[in-house]
């Protein structure tokens, strides 16, 4: 009787852990808005509004159109970001700098406003040594780089933005070619097996605020398995290095 009550008791166990669990969310409560901005030293400006949605929603979040966004400087200048495609506002060769403190500011059309934290423009190293080595393993490529920021006000954080291209040959060959409806044997210079690809790496951070000297060394970019079809012809890659502040 023992053994019995004890499977009884598991058996009630199991089923309860398998309930399904609906907790009631407001669906208005998560319509915040969603702000995605960057300012360069270029003075190229990017900002992206969209609104958020709950997570049973399998669907593009919302995005914010008729908003009035603007920059403020610190010396009184006042940029204004116009609408280039839906919820996407932005503009080019801002005059801004180094010194400068900038703050965002967002009028949606609902007449909300919203202004960021100040932030500041950092100034970005050149980007050193890209190179690869074997990982640890043996079984990946691992793509590193090296920088070095020498500057008395420089930032101690960094992000890396890359993309890799590749070049790869199809899974078959196609010889013929239709002409009319018939199928005519292709010449060399019309092969269309070779193929080129183009992806965007996850961003990768970096910090040297636990170090004596600002200097990157050996940071990770991304690996590759050795039977990647990435490296079976041609790779290369493209870094883009951004000093940012500690809050970002």
């Amino acid at each position: 009787m023992r053994g019995l009550q004890l499977i009884a008791v598991c058996f009630f166990v199991c089923v309860s852990c398998l309930e399904p669990y609906l907790p009631e969310i407001n669906a208005a409560s998560v319509n915040a808005l969603v702000v995605e901005a960057r300012l360069d030293i270029s003075g190229d400006a990017f900002v992206k509004l969209s609104r958020a949605i709950p997570l049973y929603k399998f669907s593009d979040a919302p995005k914010e159109s008729g908003a009035v966004v603007t920059i403020q400087s610190s010396t009184g200048e006042k940029f204004s970001l116009p609408e280039v495609t839906e919820g996407t506002y932005g503009a080019l060769n801002l005059p801004v700098d180094h010194e400068t403190i900038y703050t965002l500011q967002i009028r949606t059309s609902d007449g909300k406003e919203y202004s960021s934290d100040d932030v500041q423009i950092h100034s970005t190293p050149p980007v050193g040594n890209i190179y690869f080595a074997t990982s640890a393993t043996g079984d990946e490529l691992e793509f590193l780089t090296d920088s070095d920021n020498n500057s008395p006000n420089a930032t101690r954080y960094y992000a890396f933005e890359c993309v890799e291209t590749y070049e790869y040959r199809s899974s078959y060959f196609s010889r013929f070619k239709r002409v009319n409806g018939n199928p005519v044997l292709r010449k060399k210079g019309e092969y269309v097996d070779t193929c080129w690809n183009e992806l965007r790496v996850p961003i990768t951070l970096a910090s040297t605020k636990q170090l004596t000297a600002n200097t990157i060394s050996r940071h990770k970019l991304t690996s590759i398995k050795n039977t990647s079809i990435k490296i079976s012809r041609r790779y290369g890659i493209l870094v883009r290095q951004r000093a940012i502040s500690e809050q970002e």
